[in-house]
């Protein structure tokens, strides 16, 4: 299996691209501008299409760049996959879901509710790809990542936030410290695209990637304070959000049609992070 990869240098594409490679994949890291036409050599037999704005700040100082590399750049990967008769696995979210207060884990069923630019960024980008698949005759995987986490993380987001915290002795200040989370290790993430790659569906697939485990964000400060065997100094924000937003993914198919569910548990991948 040959396999493009774009945003070969982020976070996720460095460990989906270590994946491949592991399992004797034909890799080509594709690290381009995808708001512009893909100009990788082909043919390959499918796309991993991780190239993506996904910091809030860049769609308040640059929106337009934002939404145009997430969704322009999506239909740019599709029209390369048409040219090269590939494959596409793209990269979602689940902030599609919105916000929600049951506790019930989330299908891919679920009503979909963007409520910030991210999330509609991408939920305009997945029904690119639909309606690409329906009429190109295409066949695209959409995997939905809940909270993905592991090392070589940006500091903006929680998990790092927390160990770096810890380490320095500092304050841990928590805006919504009783949210439930669902925090899936980038090694797990990574094997779902490599599973992922191989499907060849009639048209659109969907999947949750997630641990169908939720946690408080106060446990998970807690928990990454015993991996490094800090004392926990919290100090939740005043404007803390009254209403608890819980998201935890159903992985159940997941399980049944991709053959994928996560493997390594919150502890281990905390402790892999804070030896």
């Amino acid at each position: 299996m040959k396999a493009l990869v774009t945003g070969c240098n982020g976070f996720i594409g460095r460990h989906v691209v270590q994946r491949l490679c592991d399992y004797g994949g034909d890799v080509c890291e594709y690290g381009g501008d995808v708001r512009h036409p893909i100009d990788a050599a082909g043919p390959v037999d499918v796309v991993i299409h991780l190239a993506a704005v996904a910091r809030g700040d860049a769609f308040q100082s640059s929106p337009a760049a934002a939404y145009e590399t997430n969704v322009v750049g999506t239909y740019n990967v599709l029209e390369y996959c048409q040219r090269n008769r590939a494959r596409c696995v793209f990269a979602s979210t689940s902030a599609v879901y919105g916000p929600r207060q049951s506790d019930d884990p989330i299908a891919e069923s679920q009503a979909l509710d963007p409520r910030n630019p991210y999330a509609l960024s991408k939920y305009l980008a997945e029904r690119i790809c639909a309606e690409w698949a329906r009429v190109a005759g295409g066949s695209v995987v959409i995997l939905r990542l809940f909270n993905v986490y592991g090392r070589g993380q940006r500091q903006s987001f929680i998990v790092p936030y927390l160990v770096e915290q810890l380490r320095n002795g500092s304050a841990v200040r928590l805006e919504n410290p009783d949210s439930i989370r669902d925090l899936v290790h980038v090694e797990d993430v990574a094997e779902s695209f490599r599973l992922a790659a191989q499907l060849a569906p009639p048209a659109t697939s969907i999947f949750n990637i997630g641990t169908g485990r939720g946690v408080s964000v106060r446990d998970l400060a807690s928990a990454v304070a015993s991996a490094a065997g800090a004392a926990l100094d919290l100090e939740p924000a005043a404007d803390c959000d009254s209403r608890p937003d819980i998201v935890v993914a159903d992985t159940s198919r997941a399980r049944e049609r991709l053959g994928w569910r996560a493997a390594i548990s919150l502890e281990d991948g905390l402790r892999r992070l804070v030896p």
